[in-house]
C-alpha cells in the first residue's frame, strides 16, 4: 500500500516471440525468466498484489506456483506480435475490474 492506495502490478509475457522463441520460459540460474519479474514484484513492501497476463497454459502453470495471481487467459485478438501493451492492461483492467 502506498498513500492509503492499493497497487496492483500486472505483468505481461506472450507466448510466441519472434526472436528467441519461448523466451520467457528460458532459464537463467536455473530460473524461467518470468520468474524474476514476479518474484521482485513479491518482495516490494508496496505491490499489494501481482497479477500475470498471459497466452500460455504453460506460463500460466509457472506464474502460479511462483505466487502470481491468474484469473483469465489472455485472447487471441491480443496475442499478437504488433499488439499494444497498453492494449493488454486495459483488456486485464476490465476483466478484473481493477
Amino acid at each position: 500500500m502506498l498513500l492509503k492506495k492499493k497497487i496492483c502490478c500486472i505483468i505481461t509475457a506472450r507466448k510466441n516471440s519472434k526472436g528467441l522463441p519461448n523466451k520467457n520460459l528460458k532459464k537463467i540460474n536455473g530460473k524461467p525468466l518470468i520468474y524474476y519479474p514476479i518474484k521482485a514484484a513479491l518482495k516490494s513492501k508496496y505491490i499489494d498484489k501481482v497479477f500475470f497476463n498471459s497466452d500460455s497454459i504453460e506460463m500460466i502453470k509457472k506464474a502460479k506456483s511462483f505466487g502470481a495471481t491468474v484469473n483469465f487467459i489472455r485472447p487471441k485478438s491480443l496475442s499478437n506480435s504488433n499488439t499494444k501493451s497498453a492494449d493488454v492492461l486495459i483488456n486485464h483492467i476490465n476483466r478484473e475490474n481493477l
